[in-house]
């Protein structure tokens, strides 16, 4: 349930990237100092009484460009001008289906710094909230968004922060968003009980770029449609120029090494789907063909185009995209709910590829119906054999591109029909396993069919 919980904190930072307003005048210099100017006491704050959102769709956002501790070194070089707490310390949790991880420390009277990031390190948030919001922390707040304002985007003025996200007079949306100096922000403000309680955020990620083959390009896909696949959850993009002209193995490995994965064929047509213009360069799949005889290479000229190539194949024109998972779901339900249930199937995923049997086990149930070979399995014995297959084949991997939910025999026990693709080295298969599971446990893991038999690519 610890993993779940996380798992919505960074799936609603995912959910950030969508469209929006821009500010187009020129930021204007700033001192940084807040003895003149805006002050804690001009904001209004109370928003209790404001509609829901801001109309405007919220700008398409990339990650940061920035890693922790870089965040913390531009944070602390500004904290003392501010009268903010520096940081020493960060609480960490690991997101670890998504490859994701949210980190957080304290900045006194219920203010906190709120840090969402992917892979290894890279920033894809950052946010200062107070909850709850009350005089005697406002100041703090304030001071605390100072520090965010001038450590991220020291070219833009408190003026154009606070008018742009109108923070200034009566407030006309508890939700609204900006953009300035490349970057999204957002405030929100959200009301507890009892009234008048409320939690107030300021958050700010990086404006999205077009994307291009010769330059470093970074998004946030968010849940929704596929042409293809069917519904998806939101993931984070990542790619660069110095991907290209690599093996399939060498491209999957150069995403590995980020803490990513290299894209499914699922992940890419909604990537596109959001922004098109990612077709105009050629990327690997981590995904056969229809034809299941070679790998899928996407891009050319629409969302749709691609190449079936082998996997030593090179093309000094074609790149790695690399991705954090998600799978596309078909069957029963919202698209929000067939989002919950690729958890456990991304948690068994990532304890497979990365041989984190503490992993495996907490998405497992403790009596198993099936294990792949094994029939009426304990969890004891299902860890056994998966740690015995991963010592026989060291380097296999595997990406799940989609499946098809449906209900199971009993309340709460659910059924995911999954496509799963196996690859080692230049070897691969294809093949259909489906999952039992029981509210968030896996009690049933059985191979189906065979699609394509373990072979050269």
């Amino acid at each position: 349930m610890q993993a779940r919980r996380w798992l919505c904190v960074a799936a609603a930072a995912l959910l950030l990237a969508a469209g929006g307003c821009h500010e187009k005048k020129k930021p204007a210099q700033d001192t940084g100092s807040t003895s003149g100017g805006i002050q804690p006491k001009d904001l209004k704050l109370d928003m209790s009484g404001a509609p829901g959102s801001k109309a405007n769709p919220l700008p398409k956002a990339g990650t940061m460009g920035m890693t922790l501790d870089q965040l913390q070194k531009r944070w602390n070089d500004k904290a003392e001008k501010h009268d903010t707490q520096k940081i020493s310390i960060w609480q960490r949790q690991a997101i670890p289906a998504f490859q994701a991880w949210r980190a957080t420390t304290p900045l006194g009277r219920g203010v906190q710094l709120e840090v969402i990031g992917i892979g290894k390190g890279q920033v894809q948030t950052a946010r200062v909230s107070a909850e709850p919001l009350n005089d005697h922390n406002r100041k703090t707040l304030f001071d605390a968004w100072e520090t965010l304002r001038t450590a991220i985007t020291p070219d833009i003025s408190q003026e154009q922060l606070y008018k742009g996200l109108d923070l200034l007079s009566k407030p006309t949306a508890r939700t609204r968003y900006m953009t300035a100096g490349g970057y999204i922000w957002q405030v929100n403000y959200t009301a507890l009980r009892p009234a008048p309680r409320a939690r107030i955020t300021l958050t700010v990620l990086r404006a999205q770029p077009k994307p291009d083959a010769d330059k470093p390009f970074s998004m946030l896909v968010t849940l929704g449609r596929t042409t293809t696949f069917g519904s998806m959850g939101s993931f984070s993009v990542e790619y660069s120029p110095a991907s290209r002209g690599k093996t399939f193995e060498e491209a999957a490995q150069l995403c590995d090494k980020q803490g990513l994965s290299l894209c499914s064929d699922a992940q890419w047509h909604r990537a596109c789907s959001q922004l098109g213009d990612m077709s105009e360069f050629s990327t690997w799949t981590a995904s056969f063909n229809k034809d299941q005889t070679k790998l899928q290479a996407r891009g050319g000229e629409n969302c749709d185009s691609g190449d079936a190539v082998g996997a030593k194949d090179k093309d000094p024109k074609r790149g790695a995209l690399c991705c954090t998972r998600n799978v596309a779901m078909t069957g029963m339900g919202s698209t929000a709910m067939k989002g919950m249930f690729t958890l456990p199937v991304l948690v068994l995923e990532q304890a497979q590829n990365h041989k984190n049997w503490k992993q495996l086990a907490q998405s497992l149930a403790p009596k198993l119906g099936h294990f792949y070979d094994l029939t009426d399995a304990t969890r004891a014995d299902a860890i056994k054999l998966a740690k015995g297959n991963a010592q026989e084949h060291p380097d296999r991997w595997s990406e799940h591109l989609s499946c098809d939910l449906k209900g199971g025999d009993r309340q709460m026990h659910f059924l995911l029909t999954c496509r799963e693709d196996v690859f080692q080295g230049d070897q691969g298969m294809a093949r259909v396993v489906q999952y039992g599971v029981n509210q968030s446990h896996i009690e049933l893991v059985q191979q189906m069919k065979v699609l394509r038999k373990m072979g050269p690519m």
